[in-house]
């Protein structure tokens, strides 16, 4: 009774992000990890207790593997370095992700170039409308074509069954980055896109019960234990990262 009364409490939460990249999705410590990562979420969620995924470009793909069931639904497509509007899905209105946005994120989404692609493999919907396994876990939000106009592929989905959501494009880099290299819109309706996408995940990560045991725990575990270093230009494209 004593620990549960000195149980530290506070308004947090918990979810899993995982970030893009360049990591083989079938053979490799990303894989793997976030592998564990995501059958822990199933299996959380499943009984009753919220645990929400998101992810962004190689971590969309991620989850849209595991969607299908472990099967490889990636194919490639010329995606790098541009922004554009999203094609939002017939139905998109009922969807979590999407249901609670303020008209004018909708209208910046369709109408504005504020969701920035920078990758090289997609889902294709042509490969998402014959997958049975990964049509049943995710429903389709939007889709995009690739830079020449040509092969169209899935950009936004959410899972039927759990709080899990991906994205191809990256809602991130509208407000954190700013590298000249990289054809990221900044103006104030891709930045409200940023605010929206980053507000809906935090609050949905609120739904869940998981908390650090106690303050001091949670202080051990803050990226604020570590010192950001300038990177850019000569060691990577981003402005700033966490070597460890």
């Amino acid at each position: 009774m004593r620990e549960q009364l000195n149980a530290y409490v506070d308004d947090g939460g918990s979810c899993v992000l995982f970030p893009g990249g360049a990591s083989d999705l079938f053979d490799s410590p990303y894989e793997r990890t976030a592998k564990i990562l995501f059958n822990l979420a199933v299996k959380a969620n499943k009984a009753g207790d919220v645990f929400p995924l998101w992810g962004t470009c190689l971590g969309f793909e991620f989850l849209s593997i595991c969607g299908a069931g472990g099967g490889n639904v990636i194919s490639n497509v010329d995606g790098e370095n541009y922004s554009v509007n999203l094609n939002l899905s017939v139905g998109y209105q009922s969807s979590r992700l999407f249901g609670s946005a303020p008209e004018e994120i909708i209208t910046f989404l369709k109408t504005k170039d504020v969701t920035f692609n920078h990758h090289r493999h997609c889902v294709s919907t042509d490969e998402y409308h014959n997958n049975e396994a990964l049509k049943k876990f995710y429903r389709l939000l939007s889709t995009n074509r690739d830079k020449e106009g040509e092969k169209q592929f899935v950009s936004t989905i959410e899972a039927y069954d759990y709080p899990f959501y991906g994205t191809q494009w990256h809602p991130e880099k509208n407000s954190f980055e700013w590298t000249s290299l990289e054809a990221i819109n900044h103006s104030k309706e891709a930045v409200l896109v940023t605010q929206y996408v980053a507000n809906f995940f935090v609050d949905q990560a609120r739904l869940s019960g998981h908390r650090f045991a106690d303050k001091k725990e949670e202080e051990n575990a803050l990226i604020y234990q570590h010192a950001p270093v300038f990177c850019l230009p000569e060691i990577t494209a981003f402005e700033q990262c966490y070597i460890f």
